[in-house]
């Protein structure tokens, strides 16, 4: 019983371990956007809670008088869940110092006190208490994803939510177990059955959580790479529309300075010139990028105000190319040949 039990932590914690490790493989190849350092160290926090944890429970003898490593294996398991809370609570709001002082301080001072109840509580006391305190943050933690997402939609912050749901239905259902069994446990063989599914399925679920969050991330990068890419497109044209309007007005220029026309007729050769290509430029990035700038789909708030800013700047840009700037260079160079027929 003991090793089949320490067998299904370290499976978790080895899970936990390849997700992390590709992470920092995936965030070594990119820079774009780095992961969050409190759903980093809690995922790497929880690992180590996982392999203590179930290396206690194959030495351990007494559940009710157990080893010093249950300290140190349930502290960490409370730090990682502070950490995970305060990933959520820095997608709503940012996080003061103050606040983060009193969150690490209460870690701080959980050590000696779960110290106390393991040399003077029973095994029933331990797992409430652990029960209450994570259930706490789990059910705050709902209520940010909930408000995150109503400003922000997006698929893994939802799977996140419901898998600390579960996390939390399983803390309650180990919590009723623990507060309606009539006698005292002292030895692994005598947890309930259920009690220890209930467990190992809670783990199972924080794993899936640790999974959602490293899914947001990559969620993120994939947005501000397909930003990147647009943008990139975009200052390609642009890049080719002046190279095209640069070489059509020295066109212009020579053809005013060999004085074969007026210089109305000049203007207009000169802007039918840049007709078709500036009409097709605009009409393809604009047509293009339509249905992103309308959208109001999941991600869409990422993508919507560039999209609108480039639709918006290919029917100015088209004005300004065929009508505004043929009328002020006609402008200029009239003046321009009147000071010299003076001279």
């Amino acid at each position: 019983m003991k090793l089949l039990i320490a067998l299904y932590f370290y499976i978790l914690a080895t899970i936990q371990l390849g997700l992390l490790l590709g992470v920092y493989h995936y965030y070594r190849s990119q820079s774009v956007v780095k992961p969050s350092p409190y759903w980093l160290g809690s995922l790497i926090v929880s690992i180590l809670a996982l392999i203590i944890f179930g290396t206690g429970i194959l030495i351990i003898q007494d559940v009710s008088k157990p080893e010093f490593n249950f300290t140190i294996a349930n502290s960490l398991f409370y730090l990682a869940a502070i950490l995970q809370f305060l990933f959520c609570k820095s997608l709503v709001e940012q996080t003061g110092n103050r606040f983060k002082y009193y969150l690490f301080s209460s870690a701080i001072v959980f050590v000696p006190a779960f110290e106390w109840l393991r040399i003077n509580g029973t095994f029933e006391i331990r797992t409430a208490v652990m029960c209450v305190v994570t259930g706490f943050f789990f059910i705050w933690q709902i209520f940010l994803l909930r408000s995150k997402r109503k400003v922000s939609p997006s698929n893994q912050l939802m799977y996140l939510q419901y898998a600390t749901a579960a996390e939390l239905f399983f803390v309650f259902g180990r919590l009723f177990i623990v507060i309606t069994s009539g006698s005292t446990i002292r030895q692994v063989e005598q947890i309930p059955q259920i009690l220890i599914l209930l467990t190992i399925t809670q783990i199972v679920m924080n794993t899936l959580s640790y999974i959602a969050l490293g899914g947001y991330w990559t969620e993120k990068i994939s947005l501000v790479n397909a930003k990147s890419e647009i943008e990139n497109k975009e200052i390609k044209a642009l890049l080719l529309e002046r190279e095209g309007l640069i070489s059509n007005l020295l066109r212009v220029n020579k053809t005013a300075a060999t004085e074969h026309g007026e210089m109305k007729d000049v203007m207009v050769e000169g802007a039918s010139l840049r007709v078709r290509p500036v009409l097709m430029t605009a009409a393809l990035s604009g047509l293009g990028l339509l249905p992103a700038a309308l959208s109001h789909s999941i991600g869409s708030e990422a993508q919507r105000p560039l999209a609108l800013v480039i639709v918006g700047g290919m029917v100015t840009t088209t004005i300004l190319t065929l009508l505004v700037l043929p009328v002020i260079y006609g402008w200029f160079r009239g003046r321009a040949l009147t000071q010299m027929a003076k001279a």
